[in-house]
């Protein structure tokens, strides 16, 4: 009885488990359209390119457990922002295969595309026939020190494929295998053979772009390098501020956002050590010489002491600009992100009772007033309502000042914690 209990209460949790996953998947709302012609209204998996030509995972409600079509299950399926699929036999190299073809644009030649391990292009002329327009890839000289390339002669078929349209051979010689650059062929083609009808292009449709606003607070692990020598052990480190984040950025991608923030953060406690357990290194604080080093502990005189450590209140405060590059993974309650970007710290104060000699000398000041570097992020924001977010995130920043001499060089590296909200 007890193993039951234990069985059948892991079975309930995996269940959970495979339910909010399959919640947190990215689902997007458009319709599926039937062997009999009927359409279906409901969600549609977002997947990458190589998967949504094989497989169509549709929903009618979010509650609703999904289904699963191939080619020729059903005739085709769209999203509302514009991307349209049907079913399709296409001619590769390496005999026909069916796919969810995308469709890109419909006219007196049809385009279609489709990733299977690779791109590749077709055009369909009114006689019905399709054609590949892709090439695979071939080596030029020797097989091992040759250089790889793919031919043109997508160009040629396109030649006699649209020799009825005159002035089109300037315009197939400037196209190359991208979306835009065929869907541009194919409406000059359309309109150089038929002004009866306009072509039906099925492109995305650019989602406006959209600003969000937000704050946070964290508390960071901070460690500061003296050139070779002098290194801190991590001190807890304090901060605030707010960030405006941009999306999309590129592609009309939703889910990449390029994102600015204002941090504000203030440095006290640092215990300087020797990194180099070689000979002692001199830092001057409140006055007195101290010469770190790794093994003694001795006062010379009232001023010169040989220590192993030493406590300094550094009192920075310092103003950071980092602006990074988001990746949010799924569109959904939970989302978790990456990202990566630069990041700078522009230092407004400082304890002038520390010094360290070898960029005191140079700067006048212990720690350069510019810092600059990179910066990684990672967490997941929590949709509540209205567009707005909780998030969890951590990151990890390395900034130094371009010295090129080691011993004049100060790096600062920080891992934040931090939570927050988006308006």
């Amino acid at each position: 009885m007890k193993n039951f209990i234990i069985i059948l209460t892991t079975a309930l949790l995996l269940s959970g488990i495979s339910k909010q996953c399959e919640a947190q998947r990215d689902y997007r709302s458009g319709y599926i359209i039937t062997l009999q012609q009927d359409t279906i209204r409901g969600l549609i998996l977002h997947t990458g390119v190589a998967n949504v030509s094989k497989e169509c995972v549709f929903k009618k409600i979010a509650q609703d457990n999904s289904v699963k079509y191939k080619p020729f299950d059903i005739t085709g399926f769209r999203f509302d922002e514009g991307k349209y699929y049907i079913s399709k036999e296409l001619p590769l190299r390496n005999g026909a295969k069916s796919f969810f073809a995308e469709y890109l644009i419909k006219g007196k030649s049809n385009i279609y595309y489709c990733c299977d391990e690779g791109d590749h292009y077709f055009i369909e002329i009114e006689d019905g026939k399709i054609y590949e327009l892709t090439e695979p890839e071939k080596i030029f000289g020797d097989e091992n020190t040759g250089s790889y390339y793919a031919p043109k002669l997508y160009k040629n078929k396109l030649k006699v494929l649209m020799k009825n349209c005159n002035n089109i051979d300037k315009e197939i010689d400037n196209t190359i295998l991208t979306h835009a650059s065929l869907i541009k062929l194919s409406k000059k083609y359309h309109e150089g053979v038929c002004d009866s009808e306009k072509c039906i292009v099925f492109e995305r449709k650019l989602k406006q772009r959209k600003y969000n606003y937000g704050f946070d607070v964290s508390t960071s692990l901070s460690k500061l390098h003296f050139g070779k020598y002098v290194e801190s052990q991590f001190s807890t480190v304090v901060s605030a501020g707010g960030h405006i984040s941009i999306s999309p950025v590129l592609f009309s991608d939703e889910k990449l956002s390029l994102q600015l923030d204002l941090i504000i953060q203030k440095h006290s406690n640092y215990t300087l050590i020797n990194k180099s357990k070689g000979n002692p290194v001199r830092v001057i604080y409140k006055n007195i010489d101290y010469y770190i080093n790794s093994d003694r502990v001795e006062q010379y005189s009232p001023t010169y002491f040989l220590v192993k450590k030493l406590n300094v209140n550094m009192n920075i405060l310092a103003v950071k600009l980092p602006l990074s590059f988001n990746y949010t993974f799924l569109i959904s309650r939970l989302r978790p992100y990456l990202g990566i970007g630069f990041s700078n710290m522009l230092i407004f104060n400082q304890n002038k009772d520390f010094v360290y000699t070898e960029t005191y000398d140079k700067y006048q000041k212990s720690i350069p007033t510019f810092l600059i570097g990179g910066i990684g992020n990672g967490g997941i924001k929590y949709r509540i309502k209205n567009n707005k977010d909780i998030l969890f995130g951590f990151s990890y920043e390395r900034l130094f000042n371009t010295e090129i001499n080691q011993i004049q060089r100060v790096f600062n590296e920080q891992i934040y914690f931090k939570i927050g909200y988006n308006f």
